[in-house]
Order: structure tokens, then sequence, then C-alpha cells
């Protein structure tokens, strides 16, 4: 087990020692602690929920095995979150692959407002931040971010009623197909240009729908429209749109605000 203190404390021995031999600066203090976590945040969808935030924080070092955790501990008050890493979690049965350990952790039921963030490592740094929640971003702050990176400070929430995805083909043959789905998804869901920015899920760049995928074939093409008619439309305006037939090779992914998929 790989104990997070055992590098902090090097890192204090160290400091204390070199600052034994310099001469004190009563107008200055400088303290270099290596970044040993990174901290992302992601807007948790699943169960139509509306308030709920991931944080995910990984090491910046690479592990053997995939499934390397991070042993966190998360305590909650008033308007407050504090969240301690404690330990990393060596895995009983390896899945070798190179990885970060991570963990994700939930802050749910947030509502509009004002929040201090606390991240500690272990029982040896403390890092005050604070969270803004607004209706259109998540904003993440840390005053003295020791240790630890944050990857982002901003994330812009998924709109409600609001679809996303891609249409994936494979030639010109099947773009006829795609052209036609295009227009009848507007016809039941229409576009709904939104500011640029990162959304976590995906990201608006000059009015385009950037996201991270795998599609099937070759050529792709995205989307975003807002939606308030029933699902069953979208599952309907995938059967009839995709095909079997070795000519029309479409491949369509719908992704909702409510934490679903197509």
């Amino acid at each position: 087990m790989d104990k997070i203190c055992f590098s902090l404390l090097a890192c204090l021995l160290l400091l204390v020692l070199s600052c034994a031999d310099a001469p004190i600066d009563d107008n200055e203090v400088v303290i270099n602690i290596p970044i040993d976590f990174t901290v992302d945040m992601w807007e948790n969808l699943e169960g139509n929920a509306r308030d709920n935030l991931d944080l995910i924080v990984k090491t910046t070092r690479v592990y053997d095995c995939t499934n390397f955790e991070i042993d966190t501990q998360l305590d909650e008050g008033e308007k407050t979150f504090v969240l301690t890493l404690e330990d990393i979690i060596e895995p009983s049965d390896c899945e070798p692959y190179p990885a970060a350990a991570q963990a994700w952790i939930n802050l749910d039921e947030l509502s509009i407002g004002n929040y201090t963030i606390l991240i500690n490592l272990k029982d040896a740094i403390t890092n005050q931040g604070s969270l803004v929640v607004s209706d259109a971003r998540f904003v993440l702050e840390m005053e003295s971010p020791d240790g630890i990176e944050l990857l982002r400070e901003e994330l812009n929430r998924v709109p409600e009623n609001f679809i996303w995805g891609y249409v994936s083909y494979e030639g010109n043959n099947s773009l006829t197909t795609v052209n036609n789905f295009i227009v009848a998804l507007e016809q039941i869901a229409p576009t709904n240009l939104i500011s640029d920015g990162y959304y976590g899920h995906f990201s608006i760049n000059n009015t385009q729908l950037e996201l991270e995928a795998n599609p099937t074939y070759g050529n792709s093409l995205t989307f975003y429209n807002h939606f308030e008619q029933s699902e069953d439309l979208l599952t309907e305006l995938i059967n009839e749109y995709t095909s079997n037939d070795e000519d029309q090779k479409v491949e369509i992914k719908i992704f909702t605000s409510k934490g679903k998929e197509f």
C-alpha cells in the first residue's frame, strides 16, 4: 500500500532542512510542494439529477494496474465540504494496464449559491477553496492548491431539455440517409445554440459540438438540439434511419440531459 503521507512528510522534511541553512526573509515565504493529484469536475446527470457534481481525483503517478483506487473521506456541513485523501489502495486482483489511481466523489443536492470546500492530503496539508453553483456553471477555485492541480476552474452545465450526439457513416452512399435524419430530428427537436465552452460531456467551439467518441464508421456529423417530447420518438427515429443494408452503413448516438443514451 502506497501511503500519501510518505511523500508529503519527505517534502516537509526537505523544506525544513533547506530553510535551516537559508536566510529568513520575514516578508517572503515560499513553499514548494510537488503536485501528486489532479482534480477535475463532471456534472452527474444520472437519474435526471440536476444537482449533482462529481469531483474526479487522480494521481499524477501511473501505476501498473488500472484498478488502483484513492481512499477518500467526505464530510459535509452547512454549505461546506471537507474532502480528505487518505491512502492509495492497491488492488488484490490487478488488472494489468498502466493507469493513474482515481476516485470519483459525488457532491449531491447542490443548490444555487456559494460553498466552502477543503481538500486535505491526509492530515498534513489542507487546501481551502470555494465552489460557486449557478444555473449556468460550476466554478471551483482553490486559494492554495498545495499538492493538487485543478484541471479547470469552470464547468458549464448541460441545459435542461437538451440532447446531443453524432451520426457516423461510411461512404457517400449513406449521405442521403444522414441528411434526411438531421432534417427529421430538427422537426421534433429544433437546433438550440448555446454558449461556447466546456460542458464535460461535450464542448462547444464556434457553435460546433465536439465530444470524445469512437464512431463505428470513418465519417461523422455532430448535433445538439432542444427536446421536450417523448423519448420514444428518439428511439423510433434512430430505428428508422439505421439499417442493416450493406449500402447504408449508419450509426446514430443520442445523449440527453436526463442522463440517458439512445
